[in-house]
């Protein structure tokens, strides 16, 4: 199963489960019964219900900054879409925002259980297998915990050993170094696009005025050379009046 199969599939069984995502529903804040629908998915998806957890957290916060960036004055949506193909399918989230301020946006943060369900923006946690490992690798390293390996292996764990990570503050200096970091990527990607179309079109003007030239050459030699003068001095002539 490809990443993009894996997350696709991930989006789809959270979907098929509200209790993972609806904090009005009745089962919401029973974190045994949310801890069996992860290890549930998990066995759907052939990894952990830790792995499907975390990477439920990562694709929802990404769908959070795409919204954002969707309704901003401007927005590239074509752009937007290519870049995150779940956003569609994720769009039942906005039913489900929390009406707490200083809560996360579609799920519990006030419970102290050992649920999987989302901590408050709880550190890197980027796509494994994506292009964004090597900057995962980095950012790991600087908060000290390690990477898995981006090839999601079976579940081996029981769900009453897992113990929740930390959360961050959201004035952790390593938390703003992450978000710096992902922003340059983005900024990165997105300048290396624009010099693609920049550069494309440069090739094709460059083309489009070798052809030309061409055209011109084979019509003067199908001439007589007096005529060739003349036709050499009237664009001469016209260069000039140009310039």
């Amino acid at each position: 199963m490809t990443n993009e199969e894996f997350c696709s599939k991930l989006v789809k069984l959270v979907h098929e489960n509200p209790l993972l995502y609806n904090t009005a529903h009745l089962q919401h804040k029973n974190s045994a019964k949310r801890l069996e629908v992860w290890e549930s998915i998990g066995q759907e998806l052939n990894a952990s219900g830790e792995d499907c957890a975390k990477r439920w957290r990562y694709l929802r916060d990404r769908y959070r900054v795409k919204h954002k960036k969707m309704s901003e004055p401007g927005a590239n949506m074509v752009h937007i879409l290519s870049s995150f193909p779940y956003y569609d399918n994720m769009r039942f989230l906005d039913d489900f925002k929390s009406e707490h301020k200083g809560s996360n946006q579609w799920c519990q943060t006030g419970s102290k259980d050992n649920s999987f369900e989302c901590e408050m923006d709880d550190g890197a946690c980027l796509l494994a297998g994506s292009n964004n490992d090597e900057l995962a690798r980095i950012i790991s390293a600087q908060l000290g915990e390690p990477i898995g390996d981006p090839k999601l292996s079976p579940s081996t764990s029981r769900s009453d050993d897992y113990e929740p990570k930390t959360k961050y503050s959201r004035a952790d200096p390593e938390e703003a170094m992450e978000k710096m970091l992902e922003t340059s990527v983005e900024v990165l990607k997105e300048s290396n696009d624009v010099l693609k179309r920049v550069s494309a079109s440069k090739s094709q003007l460059d083309d489009r005025q070798e052809a030309f030239m061409r055209y011109v050459m084979a019509r003067l030699r199908e001439m007589s050379p007096s005529r060739q003068r003349r036709i050499e001095d009237r664009v001469i002539d016209l260069l000039r009046e140009v310039k």
